[in-house]
């Protein structure tokens, strides 16, 4: 049995109620900096330079970068007590496609590292004795249906027990499912009684960011008000975090400079590969302008106010609430002191071998907040991506220092921000120095090289510190199967009547299925086309399509192209517009592709595999014919 190679994987290169809360005392200076800063800086202007030879080099349009360390740490720098938090803010090149350089008040995505604000809320109604509908004290080991009685799970004993923690932690059984992302919460929920779990329940720990829309549930359920007013009101406020946002809307309303997303259109793939090997060749020592292709806006990259995924995604904010939010990570002063360590213990092992083996742990997950060592450091962090930005968050609580990454780059951010975090990670804290640009470029190079000739299996992840995160994906690397040596054996796609059609499932809804030549959208065409030609392939008449129509949705179009008779490669895209520089006018769009799959097409129905992106360790099921109904990840049955 043949297994189809994704055809994009080598597109690496190119790219109750309350009873009272917690007693919290605001920030006196909540309209300023929150520290009293040195005149030293955190990280020397030698390490800021080489940052913006490695942006310039990558062609970056921008990095931005807020750190924050104690007086400790700054005393055992500069060898002299200090009495207060120093902040330092490293911007490097352009916000957006108007010009505006980023700087500390600039508004950016934080993606996934707005797990940890859900993550605190919930602690704090614990923390205040919060009580249930039943009278008991709500806690972490509370099951989720004792506060939101319609809550479910296909694997019924899960539905039943699993708990606050089960949730905060990943370890439901579900895989991702991020193809949920955007619907309103209450119907997230309600799909979720239907989405087939790829591990037995408390045995695996996978990311799942739908487990945190349920914490939107829980917060208002018990507390009568929304979650985004709730953390407003008793985190944001009290700590002096005055352009924090879940609101898109509002963070617009506020008249400061928001970035945008960027991506890398018209790659010059043989002036790429040359200018990979003499990068690789002259050790970092080269520009990979090529690569860079031209830089195109995107915008921002939601298109609606964001408040369905304010525990999992939404925030935005600027560096000078990060440097409050980050004091306030590494020494609580305004948060009850139980708060942040709660957060912060291991509670689910995420990745079951070390991330870089010989540098990092293997990753566990606390609430919303990853936990592993780095050069036998103790890390606490997350990480974040929406589409066209990126965002790490990096702490070493024991060395008093800290920092957030930004990247507004949608086909390079992950690995830009990798690097710019190890490179820090290695200056702040006296290690000797690793070249993380060219190691990064390497194995980026060598993925890519290796999949292209011999293909990868599906369950395999990068070094880089995402490896199980994020609550959407940059272009995958990876594929769903590993054999492309007898290709001249495929057979001839299913004809348009076994493809075209209605298909439903109760989790996933309805999918329209069309030749991709019905396509109404003249951009979204073009896109699809232009990615696909780009990589030497032609959308023909086998090539078909499902529009999603919701327009919360992440992912806007799956296309399936055809590999082996019933069996098609399986693409979730976003269509996004782009925006040329200093314009508010959409002109065309590009197209995101948001994980491989494959799709066997049966007489009865649809089965879906190597989408739902299960966690380390975890195999995906394998490519099948018989029996799709039972093994696939999604099955949606024909009507």
């Amino acid at each position: 049995m043949l297994y189809p190679l994704h055809v994009l994987t080598v597109s690496a290169l190119l790219v109750s109620r309350v009873n009272s809360l917690p007693h919290v005392t605001p920030r006196q200076d909540a309209s300023s900096s929150n520290i009293t800063a040195s005149s030293a800086t955190i990280v020397d202007e030698a390490i800021v330079n080489k940052l913006e030879d490695i942006r310039s080099r990558w062609g970056m349009k921008g990095i931005n970068i807020a750190v924050v360390a104690s007086p400790e740490y700054m005393g055992n720098k500069i060898g002299s007590i200090q009495t207060g938090w120093t902040t330092q803010s490293i911007a490097l090149g352009q916000a957006n496609r108007f010009g505006d350089a980023f700087d500390d008040q600039t508004l950016f995505a934080l993606g996934s590292n707005s797990k940890h604000f859900a993550a605190v809320a919930v602690a704090l109604l614990i923390e205040s004795g919060t009580t249930l509908p039943n009278g008991q004290p709500l806690m972490y080991t509370t099951k989720i249906k004792d506060v939101i009685p319609e809550f479910g799970l296909l694997d019924e004993y899960a539905g039943q027990n699993v708990d606050i923690v089960d949730l905060l932690s990943m370890r439901s059984g579900l895989p991702r499912h991020d193809h949920l992302m955007g619907l309103e919460v209450d119907e997230v929920i309600s799909r979720m009684n239907y989405l087939r779990p790829s591990t037995p329940f408390r045995h695996d720990g996978q990311y799942q960011s739908l487990h945190y829309i349920v914490m939107d549930k829980v917060v208002s359920t018990l507390t009568g008000t929304s979650f985004v007013d709730f953390v407003k009101t008793h985190i944001f406020d009290p700590i002096g975090m005055t352009h924090t946002y879940h609101n898109h809307t509002q963070a617009v309303e506020s008249g400061l400079k928001i970035a945008d997303g960027f991506v890398h259109e018209d790659v010059d793939i043989a002036g790429c590969t040359a200018a990979s090997e003499a990068y690789i060749k002259h050790g970092g020592n080269a520009s990979l302008i090529p690569c860079a292709g031209e830089l195109k806006s995107i915008g921002w990259w939601d298109r609606t106010d964001g408040v369905t995924i304010a525990t999992t995604g939404s925030a935005i904010t600027n560096s000078q609430d990060m440097f409050k939010w980050l004091q306030e990570e590494l020494s609580p002063a305004v948060l009850p002191p139980t708060i942040i360590p709660a957060t912060t213990t291991s509670q689910t092992v995420l990745t079951k071998q070390p991330v870089i083996p010989g540098i990092t742990s293997a990753y566990t997950y606390g609430l919303g907040q990853y936990i592993y060592t780095y050069r036998g450091y103790s890390i606490n962090g997350h990480d974040g991506s929406v589409w066209g930005q990126l965002s790490h968050n990096t702490r070493v609580p024991d060395a008093g220092v800290g920092f957030v990454v930004i990247v507004n780059d949608q086909s390079y951010g992950e690995q830009m921000c990798t690097i710019v975090e190890h490179v820090l990670l290695d200056a702040l804290l006296g290690l000797p120095e690793i070249n993380w640009e060219l190691n990064t470029f390497t194995e980026l190079a060598g993925s890519a090289r290796s999949q292209s000739t011999e293909g990868t299996d599906s369950s395999s992840t990068s070094q880089s510190s995402s490896s199980s995160s994020s609550n959407s994906s940059t272009t995958s690397t990876t594929s769903s199967s590993a054999n492309t040596s007898t290709t001249a054996s495929l057979r001839k796609p299913l004809r348009a009547e076994s493809v075209v059609g209605y298909y439903s499932d109760k989790a996933y809804g309805t999918f329209n299925i069309q030749p991709i030549a019905s396509l109404e959208d003249a951009d979204a065409l073009l896109a699809i086309n232009k990615r696909f030609t780009l990589l030497g392939l032609t959308l023909d008449n086998d090539t078909y399509y499902y529009q999603n129509t919701d327009s919360s949705s992440f992912i806007t179009h799956y296309i399936f192209t055809p590999f082996d008779g019933p069996i098609f490669n399986v693409t979730a895209s976003y269509v996004a517009p782009l925006y040329p520089d200093g314009s508010e006018t959409r002109n065309g769009s590009t197209l995101i592709t948001y994980g491989p799959g494959s799709a066997v097409f049966k007489d009865n129905g649809l089965g879906l595999f190597g989408i739902w992106q299960s966690g380390s360790g975890v195999a995906d099921p394998q490519v099948v014919e018989d029996d799709v109904e039972e093994k696939a990840e999604v099955w949606l049955k024909k009507i």
